[in-house]
């Protein structure tokens, strides 16, 4: 999946039958990428980039997504983009839906990992998923989720800046040893290194 912004952040995938698809006219008439359901090691779908020090070593982030799950299940991870090794090592970041099929944010590991609390997500529904980190702010207003343009959870979170983390980007997983599949199609994936303003976003 190649990286519009210039940048040259590719995600791809060398194993074949870890290849999620391109599906054409999917939500709105527009692709999307679809992810499979299949939670065996070695087998679930996700793509990857090599470590990137643009991505961390921030004190902001604004992720735009666009989604559509399949299977959504309280007990497994569904991870639209992340960047980290493993659990809570060289996390900068992650965006994921999970337990009460409620979507959650980490932000500089899981520490202030919080949630959309009262609001659920449910299969086969579109979702603009929206999230911004602001080390600049008070803690206790540094992260939000936004589902569209109606602002779901504020969250604070401790760290002011997020340091330079040697971790892959991923997306449709939480990191490269986890199997638990995304289940589901993602059709964009927009990340920028600062927290954008109302009228950007």
């Amino acid at each position: 999946w190649r990286d519009q912004s210039g940048n040259n952040i590719d995600v791809a995938q060398s194993t074949a039958i870890q290849r999620p698809r391109y599906r054409s006219s999917i939500m709105n008439g527009f692709p999307s990428i679809e992810f499979d359901d299949v939670n065996i090691a070695g087998q679930n779908d996700f793509l990857i980039a090599p470590d990137n020090a643009q991505l961390d070593n921030t004190n902001g982030y604004s992720f735009f997504t666009v989604t559509r799950m399949k299977n959504l299940n309280s007990s497994l991870a569904r991870c639209i983009v992340s960047k980290r090794n493993t659990i809570d090592i060289d996390e900068a970041f992650m965006l994921f839906y999970w337990t009460s099929n409620y979507c959650y944010l980490d932000i500089d590991g899981l520490g202030n990992r919080f949630n959309t609390g009262s609001v659920t997500y449910s299969n086969n529904n579109n979702y603009i998923i929206d999230a911004f980190y602001d080390g600049t702010l008070p803690a206790a207003s540094r992260s939000k989720i936004y589902e569209g343009e109606i602002l779901r959870k504020t969250g604070s979170e401790s760290s002011s800046i997020v340091p330079d983390k040697p971790s892959p980007l991923l997306i449709g997983a939480t990191h490269s040893a986890d199997n638990r599949a995304f289940a589901g199609f993602i059709s964009e994936v927009i990340i920028f290194r600062t927290s954008v303003n109302n009228a950007s976003r």
